[in-house]
């Protein structure tokens, strides 16, 4: 396995490429247009949605976004009763997941041909039993990390070294279990308290030795 596809120039080129067929196909696409709800008919169909108080109506409307927040946060109140039944599906003991991801991007000087950089992808586990990783570490954040996957776009990208020479990027993201950190979900980002900021340096510092 040599590694994964990756896009010229970057992920952006994928919008960018993508855009003027949206536009010749007498579409738009916007950004910084977060939804607020979706608009929804006599009949029960979504017709559109409202962007910043504005209506914008579609044949059809397709969300990027879990189901359960689609169901919680955008279907209107009116409406709420007709996604119950599939809610408590989604929300099921069965079917729930309390596993997450925690992501670092790191900033690197120096090439990918100096610093030795890999293009492939890099899986990084404990052992093989994946099912007793993930154990230790839900029973202690201090044990090893369930899984590490590291990757370097810059070495992927046969244009980035043009764009920005003698830097490179890695991407490290490895696995994490909500419950580490529910003491401080009700607290604002960036104000969650010494402690919070010791766990993710405790975190930040074990990712970037592996």
């Amino acid at each position: 396995m040599g590694g994964g596809y990756f896009p010229v120039g970057g992920p952006s080129m994928i919008a960018r490429t993508i855009v003027p067929i949206i536009e010749k196909s007498k579409g738009k696409a916007f950004v910084r247009a977060p939804v607020s709800s979706i608009l929804i008919n006599e009949e029960n169909k979504a017709i559109g949605v409202v962007v910043k108080g504005h209506h914008i109506f579609s044949r059809i409307v397709v969300s990027a976004i879990s189901s359960t927040i689609t169901y919680k946060y955008l279907i209107p109140q009116t409406h709420q009763h007709l996604v119950q039944s599939h809610l408590k599906i989604i929300e099921s003991p069965e079917l729930a997941s309390d596993t997450c991801y925690m992501s670092m991007f790191v900033g690197l000087q120096g090439d990918s041909d100096e610093l030795n950089l890999p293009k492939r992808n890099l899986w990084i586990f404990p052992s093989w039993n994946h099912d007793e990783n993930m154990k230790k570490f839900r029973n202690d954040y201090s044990e090893d990390f369930p899984g590490i996957f590291i990757s370097f776009s810059s070495a992927k990208d046969p244009t980035y070294h043009t764009t920005y020479p003698k830097k490179s990027v890695a991407s490290i993201i490895t696995l994490g279990f909500y419950e580490h950190v529910e003491d401080y979900k009700d607290k604002r980002v960036k104000h969650r308290g010494d402690a919070y900021n010791q766990l993710k340096d405790q975190w930040k510092e074990r990712m970037l030795e592996i």
